[in-house]
């Protein structure tokens, strides 16, 4: 893309980004977040206005943002374009932030990948085999700490039968149910109350999002759930004051993957009482199917009933 490319309204994207991404004076966010998507032939400037939106983000290490461009994976899934969304957020320490964690989203990647978990499973018997697999990963988060034990202690003249004892102690907490379900605590109630009812609990939740994962190939139903999860736990960082809201630049997304995520966003932003923090613009050689595409979403390029073309400004959703 060249330094002279344009883009028709780029000034209007950069002035409703901006008016979009910043936070009211107190940090909080009193509008609906947009999904913008541009639209336009290779070479029309969309790649470019990204680019130097990115610019933008990256000059103030306050704005945590991710960008994507989905032709170097065009068969990856919604699933997998959200997994690699929630990554790469996570991936670095944000001034004023941190680093931002998304358990919600952890927790159903760990059910979803468990492929033992066969139909004809008793339910009991399937949530004790989904604890089992969350036990393992509970053991990874507790190797460091016996390495730990075992390389150091010794060094300060420990003796061997209190080395034993913590090492032992430490892998029985690891064989622990109790402990996973302290550690997964947040997560399964958020599970059980989100998808389920008072007599169902978030690792038989969790169950069906691995069967609807395993037997239907990334299913939309395990998809909406992840997504879900990941705005809830976007929602969890938001709880301090922030200046800044969240920022997502996904470019090439005419494939099914890309078009699919700004659908279910779309989707559960309809469904959701509470205001995500998530600014969303994408680009597209060709109009996507979105739904409601002709209702729901605002051209610039038509005109209003005064005549004069319409743009669209932070009190609109998209």
């Amino acid at each position: 893309m060249t330094e002279g490319a344009t883009l028709l309204g780029r000034s209007g994207i950069d002035a409703l980004f901006t008016d979009c991404i910043r936070r009211q004076a107190d940090g909080s966010s009193a509008r609906p977040l947009p999904v913008v998507v541009l639209f336009g032939k290779r070479g029309s400037g969309k790649t470019w206005t990204l680019k130097y939106l990115e610019g933008r983000c990256k000059g103030s290490d306050a704005i945590p943002y991710v960008s994507v461009d989905r032709v170097t994976r065009p068969d990856s899934s919604v699933w997998q374009l959200s997994c690699e969304i929630a990554d790469s957020f996570h991936a670095k320490k944000w001034l004023g932030f941190g680093r931002l964690n998304f358990p919600r989203v952890t927790l159903a990647r760990l059910a979803a990948q468990h492929k033992n978990l066969p139909e004809n499973l008793d339910p009991e018997s399937a949530r004790e085999e989904l604890r089992k697999q969350l036990r393992i990963q509970f053991k990874h988060h507790l190797d460091p700490a016996i390495d730990l034990v075992t390389n150091l202690l010794p060094a300060l003249s420990t003796p061997q039968w209190i080395i034993s004892t913590i090492v032992s102690s430490i892998r029985l907490i690891a064989r622990s149910n109790r402990a996973v379900e302290r550690l997964y605590q947040r997560g399964l109630q958020w599970y059980g109350v989100q998808f389920g009812n008072s007599e169902t609990s978030g690792l038989s939740v969790l169950v069906e999002l691995n069967r609807r994962f395993q037997s239907n190939n990334q299913s939309e139903f395990a998809a909406s759930m992840l997504l879900e999860a990941f705005l809830d736990d976007l929602a969890d960082v938001f709880t301090r004051r922030r200046d800044f809201n969240c920022a997502i630049l996904l470019d090439n997304c005419d494939d099914p993957g890309g078009t699919g995520f700004l659908n279910l966003l779309a989707e559960r932003r309809s469904c959701r009482p509470e205001r995500d923090q998530l600014v969303v613009v994408a680009a597209s050689r060709t109009r996507l199917d979105l739904i409601d595409f002709d209702r729901s979403w605002v051209f610039p390029w038509e005109p209003d009933r005064f005549g004069a073309p319409r743009k669209p400004n932070s009190q609109q959703a998209n």
